[in-house]
């Protein structure tokens, strides 16, 4: 997912898929964080809760997310 798709995606299901640990599964999009890593260069970050699981919320990559 792009930076620019995230405002008008929050609260929606989106799907993460991360091959390294045989994940895909659709979760809602609650809120996107920018950091900045120790060579100042700036990354986001999603975080989606388990629409199952209302206390499972997940930090993942914004590229994870489709």
């Amino acid at each position: 997912m792009k930076i620019s798709e995230v405002k008008k995606r929050i609260g929606t299901y989106v799907r993460f898929n991360n091959e390294k640990h045989h994940v895909c599964s659709d979760y809602i999009l609650t809120g996107c964080i920018i950091r900045k890593d120790k060579d100042d260069n700036f990354y986001y970050l999603a975080e989606l809760n388990d629409p199952m699981q209302r206390k499972c919320m997940l930090l993942v990559r914004l590229e994870e997310i489709e």
